[in-house]
């Protein structure tokens, strides 16, 4: 006969075990990507300035707002990781670096919270980008806008555009005209 002991113990694995083949049955995978929203794009014409084309993916915890707009011919880079206006003063005051994502490719990165602003509820990194940056961004899958805080994470938010390629190519060719 079997000590109280070790028929708790084996009652305790067989439970375990029939949980971890109940979750792996029953459970389908979710990425953050079948939960987020499709990226959205959206042609603004403001009274003052160039139009601008908005793109925008909604997550779950953030989203992801990047602004494209046409000055004299260059393309400038607004990236807006839009979350709550407490976490946006937060994450400013403790900033180390801040940078921009094509592919996971760092561009134009940046010390402490140059280039970046707090409006709101939005985290804004803004870059001018050169004519290789452009020619990145046609081609890029996943757009990013990042922020460090000398720890071993960052903080920020990300897009999947290849489903508003057509917009943003549309957009930057009117640019160079």
């Amino acid at each position: 006969m079997l000590s109280k002991t070790k028929t708790l113990s084996l009652t305790a694995l067989v439970c375990i075990a029939a949980t971890a083949i109940y979750i792996g049955v029953k459970s389908e995978p979710i990425s953050q990507t079948e939960k987020s929203e499709p990226t959205t794009a959206a042609l603004k014409v403001v009274d003052y300035g160039p139009a601008y084309l908005r793109l925008e993916q909604e997550h779950p915890t953030v989203t992801a707002r990047f602004l494209l707009t046409c000055f004299d011919g260059e393309i400038h880079l607004n990236a807006g990781i839009v979350t709550t206006p407490e976490l946006s003063e937060s994450v400013m005051g403790k900033m180390t670096k801040n940078y921009l994502e094509f592919d996971s490719e760092v561009i134009l990165p940046a010390l402490k919270n140059d280039g970046t602003k707090a409006v709101d509820s939005a985290i804004w990194i803004a870059r001018p980008l050169d004519l290789a940056q452009v020619a990145s961004l046609k081609t890029a899958d996943v757009l990013g806008a990042w922020t460090e805080d000398g720890s071993d994470f960052r903080w920020g938010a990300y897009m999947h555009i290849d489903n508003v390629r057509k917009e943003i190519h549309s957009y930057l060719q009117k640019c160079s005209k």
